[in-house]
């Protein structure tokens, strides 16, 4: 009996140390009304950075999400999310290294009090349409294509005319309007040529300047304010030129455990499926100005 007793005591005290499954289940109802409200699927944001390093959890391999589950598998697997909530002012003039030393992440993260989450109606857009707009000291100094993991033979020929509807944009719409002078901005062009708002970024830090670097979009400023002479709108300009996209990034240990010549495979099968998707963003495009040429003035994405 003192042995039955002795082993139970033992294994109560073993279970005792196991920490029980966190539950919340408040900000997961609100997260789930946000949802239905919003049409039963959405993009989440968590302050500054969306989840898409994490997009290869997804079955969707987007930041589509249909549930609370999904939106919190995205979070939690996010470097950049991760990056937000514990060192995020890192790179700002008046942060103090020496009031961060010795916090564990959990406890820089617990400083954030403005995080806040995020959730966007999902629409299905054309990656080929979304750019990324720069601002520095009040100028419009650069824009490029915001999906640089795929090659659209189509941009390169609207690269000036899509120079002019940006740099329109931004003066009659945000130049004088946002508060700060130096930040980054992400449109989409409709088909019929209508410039959208997407999000705004801050300047640096976890904000990545894709087919620029900082310092020569830094160089670029005049210092007037509302200065866009000359604006250079920056594509892939082919196949060669692609970079590689996080959504199509997976564990190495995952693809290094594959058989022999699986990564090559793998990344013969992503090879076809940039080709496929940048053939069929060529065939909307197409069949759009097809549409806009017989009834001037249309398109479903103009809402």
């Amino acid at each position: 009996d003192d042995d039955d007793d002795a082993s139970s005591s033992s294994s109560a005290s073993g279970d005792d140390a196991v920490a029980p499954a966190r539950s919340f289940p408040t900000l997961e109802r609100v997260v789930r009304d946000a949802v239905d409200a919003l049409g039963g699927a959405v993009a989440p944001k968590l302050s500054w950075s969306a989840p898409k390093d994490a997009t290869w959890m997804a079955t969707t391999s987007t930041t589509r999400c249909l549930n609370p589950g999904e939106v919190f598998l995205l979070l939690k697997a996010s470097d950049a999310v991760a990056h937000d909530l514990s060192d995020a002012y890192s790179p700002c003039r008046d942060f103090d290294a020496d009031d961060a030393a010795g916090l564990r992440a959990s406890q820089l993260a617990s400083l954030r009090a403005d995080a806040t989450l995020t959730l966007t109606r999902w629409r299905d857009l054309s990656p080929s349409g979304e750019f990324r707009c720069f601002v520095w000291r009040g100028d419009l100094v650069g824009a490029c294509q915001r999906d640089v993991s795929n090659f659209y033979p189509f941009l390169p020929a609207l690269a000036e005319e899509y120079a002019e509807l940006l740099a329109t944009h931004w003066q009659d719409v945000v130049c004088g309007h946002f508060p700060s002078r130096d930040y980054v901005f992400d449109v989409y062009v409709t088909s019929n040529r209508r410039v959208k708002i997407i999000d705004f970024n801050p300047w640096g830090g976890g904000t990545l300047p894709l087919l620029f670097e900082w310092h020569e979009l830094q160089r670029r400023g005049s210092g007037e304010g509302g200065f866009t002479d000359d604006l250079e709108v920056r594509v892939v300009t082919s196949q060669g030129h692609i970079r590689p996209g996080l959504r199509l990034g997976v564990p190495f240990d995952m693809v290094d455990r594959s058989p022999s010549g699986a990564i090559a495979a793998f990344a013969e099968r992503q090879q076809r499926e940039r080709e496929r998707e940048a053939a069929a963003a060529a065939a909307r495009e197409e069949a759009a100005a097809a549409v806009e040429t017989a009834a001037p003035g249309g398109g479903d994405d103009d809402e």
